[in-house]
């Protein structure tokens, strides 16, 4: 029974959580040769554990991560001014790929030089990314050491063999987070070019660090927790007596409409089963929580349903006699 629970989890749970494309990456070298380097983020195949790992953390609404690229330097000139800010001119001390300590702000510079004289080098002032900026972020009341701890590691798995890379934590601000600063051109001669898809796994990878920490996180995405960004028009912004944080109604997305019929199938094909039904009350929970939409399916007009039509000056009546 519990290989027909892994089935179905296996088979739902790629589509409701973990949308990405299943293509592999070829990249290309300063010499201009192209290699595989991998198989894309999206040849992942998670297994039933992470899988209901997932269904249980949006279930009890555990925190989400945050992982986003911040900018990028175009150059050792853009690079040393992010490594001083990011270091408060050296108040902050900066940890390097290999475990060293950067404290102060002309050792912030140093370690600019280091990249732009180290393997491939980096020029002053170019054209194109030499270096990226990522910030990793967690709710406000998280252990920040644990964020520190788990940032570190994530930045060891994901760059530590192919490519130098700083960081440092911040805790002076609401939210703990840390930056952290990749070089874009790696020892493999392969340049950083992360993808739109590359994100998810990133923010997986990073809550994965973070649960290793003992810190309850998650990283799925919003569609699948039913949530969804409350917008205000301008013209409503800027109505008077409307607040400026009043959320506007909103249609129903067909992305929606499939997500809860999603998790309608899923769990009732779980509840099914004998070890299936806790995760199928997991599910349902969810689902509960998009009562709002499931309110406005049930109020929208059914998409078949001719509209009303609305006669024009040349048009009569219906039953109205021509003159």
């Amino acid at each position: 029974m519990a290989v027909i629970v892994d089935g179905v989890l296996q088979d739902w749970g790629e589509r409701l959580f973990y949308r990405t494309p299943r293509k592999g990456r070829r990249c290309v070298t300063v010499t201009g040769t192209k290699i595989v380097k991998d198989q894309g983020p999206g040849a992942v195949v998670r297994s039933p554990r992470v899988l209901k790992s997932a269904i249980k953390a949006v279930a009890r609404k555990a925190p989400e991560v945050m992982v986003k690229i911040s900018g990028a330097g175009k150059g050792v000139a853009q690079l040393r001014a992010h490594l001083e800010y990011i270091s408060r001119n050296g108040k902050l001390s900066l940890e390097t790929d290999d475990g060293q300590q950067v404290e102060g702000r002309s050792a912030a510079r140093d370690l600019a030089e280091e990249w732009k004289h180290g393997l491939f080098g980096m020029p002053e002032e170019g054209r194109r990314r030499e270096s990226l900026n990522i910030v990793l972020s967690m709710p406000p009341g998280t252990d920040r050491d644990a964020v520190r701890a788990a940032a570190s590691e994530f930045a060891r798995k994901q760059f530590g063999n192919d490519r130098p890379y700083a960081f440092v934590a911040h805790h002076d601000e609401k939210h703990p987070h840390v930056h952290l600063c990749v070089k874009v051109l790696g020892r493999d001669g392969t340049r950083l070019n992360p993808r739109k898809a590359d994100l998810p796994l990133w923010r997986e990878q990073f809550a994965e660090s973070l649960q290793a920490n003992g810190v309850d996180a998650s990283a799925t995405p919003r569609m699948s927790r039913g949530t969804r960004r409350k917008t205000v028009s301008q013209a409503r912004y800027h109505r008077k007596g409307i607040e400026a944080g009043q959320a506007q109604e909103r249609k129903v997305y067909p992305s929606e409409e499939s997500q809860l019929a999603s998790y309608a199938m899923l769990a009732k094909q779980l509840a099914a089963t004998d070890s299936g039904a806790g995760f199928a009350l997991d599910i349902t929970r969810v689902a509960s929580r998009m009562a709002g939409v499931q309110e406005r399916l049930k109020a929208n007009q059914p998409r078949n349903t001719p509209r009303e039509r609305i006669p024009t000056k040349n048009q009569e009546e219906p039953g109205q006699e021509r003159g």
